[in-house]
């Protein structure tokens, strides 16, 4: 087998998709900053610079008005507002994210397809992580919610939905049903028990809706194929799956707690970061200002839980307004594609995105960044005319 460019450049991309799972696994013990995912973001992105592949600067010409405007107001606001005591001008973690979306945009123009294919190497890594699990390996306890290796329960948890729902999805759209691809779905209650464990609200909920709006989206690409597959597997989710969520005493006594009001003290910190944005709508503190706004506040670094309160802090209304616009291009990609291809698979990983988007963090985490690539890409694609009036779809090079 001869191993050329393309196959290494996506053997570091799949191996960066599999080691998001453990991203908090440090390699020099809690102190250290050479993490398991940091990683392969760094066996990835040096890849792409030894092969040799170029950026593609029209996507880079089309985005740039957003990025410009977003990291130009934060650095702006974060020099505003340095202190002896707060000297960070921009967090690289975050610019390391963004530099990566782009890296994998180009990615696809050299080898289509390859975004989609990572999520298999992702939910591999997901599976890993709940065998683990359930072999109790590198599993803690904080007020009864799992956690593995020390990372956070709503990660964990996201993480797993949306490995399900790719399994899900590959064995729906796969023609053979019991391939050696499709086959991965018996691994699916094992991603499943490890999100309940964690109760993660946030992951619940993506779940359902994700999963119900993919039985949807196979529905109508063929209705009247499709029809029976819709009602059967509705029907075997409500006997098999809604009895083993609703058992689960940890995440209803949350979801209970969640409609009497009790966010998990959200509904305190929001309304105190909220306070201070008022000071400076515009710009906002930046980062230096905002590890101030936060030590004033609350004693400590403490994070929003909101990606809207997050920018708003860091630069006001205008990197809001920027990146929002960001956000609604890229959704507004996905519709499209969905409309005119019926590939809809970016889309649905989107709610996953917005149930962090508004009660979490999205700005550092990986997975959300391949989850915007994913939805960007769809944009390379185009409806060409085939015999008798049918359509396939091509890629734009």
């Amino acid at each position: 087998m001869v191993i050329n460019n393309s196959k290494i450049a996506r053997g570091a991309l799949y191996i960066l998709a599999f080691l998001i799972n453990f991203e908090m696994i440090n390699l020099f013990g809690d102190q250290g900053q050479l993490s398991i995912g940091r990683i392969g973001g760094y066996i990835y992105i040096c890849t792409f610079l030894y092969i040799k592949y170029r950026i593609q600067w029209d996507d880079i010409k089309k985005l740039s008005p957003f990025f410009i405007i977003f990291i130009g107001v934060i650095l702006a606001s974060s020099a505003l507002h340095l202190t002896n005591n707060s000297l960070v001008l921009f967090d690289m973690s975050l610019l390391q994210n963004i530099v990566l979306f782009f890296l994998l945009i180009s990615h696809e123009r050299y080898d289509p397809g390859v975004l989609e294919k990572s999520f298999f190497a992702f939910s591999l890594g997901a599976m890993l992580s709940s065998i683990l699990y359930l072999l109790n390996f590198g599993i803690e306890y904080e007020e009864g919610r799992v956690t593995i290796f020390g990372d956070n329960e709503n990660a964990i948890g996201i993480r797993m939905a949306i490995a399900c729902i790719y399994c899900i999805y590959i064995f729906i759209s796969n023609k053979r049903m019991f391939s050696i691809v499709s086959i991965i779905i018996i691994l699916v209650p094992s991603m499943l028990f490890l999100m309940l464990g964690t109760g993660s609200r946030v992951a619940f909920i993506s779940f359902c809706l994700m999963y119900l709006l993919i039985l949807l989206a196979d529905f109508f690409t063929h209705p009247l194929k499709k029809g029976w597959r819709f009602v059967l597997y509705l029907t075997l989710s409500f006997f098999m799956l809604v009895p083993s969520m609703l058992s689960n005493e940890l995440l209803n006594n949350r979801l209970i707690l969640s409609s009497k009001g009790d966010l998990a003290g959200r509904e305190n910190i929001w309304p105190a970061y909220l306070s201070v944005v008022e000071k400076s709508p515009l710009i906002g503190y930046g980062y230096s200002g905002f590890n101030e706004v936060s030590q004033y506040i609350f004693g400590g670094l403490v994070s929003p839980h909101n990606v809207v309160i997050e920018i708003l802090l860091y630069g006001g209304y205008i990197a809001l307004i920027a990146f929002i616009s960001f956000i609604l291009y890229l959704i507004f990609i996905g519709i499209s594609c969905y409309q005119s291809q019926k590939k809809y698979i970016g889309l649905i990983f989107m709610i996953s995105y917005l149930g962090l988007f508004f009660s979490g963090q999205v700005l550092h985490t990986k997975i959300m960044w391949i989850i915007l690539a994913l939805n960007y890409i769809s944009s390379y694609y185009k409806m060409a005319p085939k015999k008798k009036g049918k359509y396939v779809c091509n890629y734009i090079q």
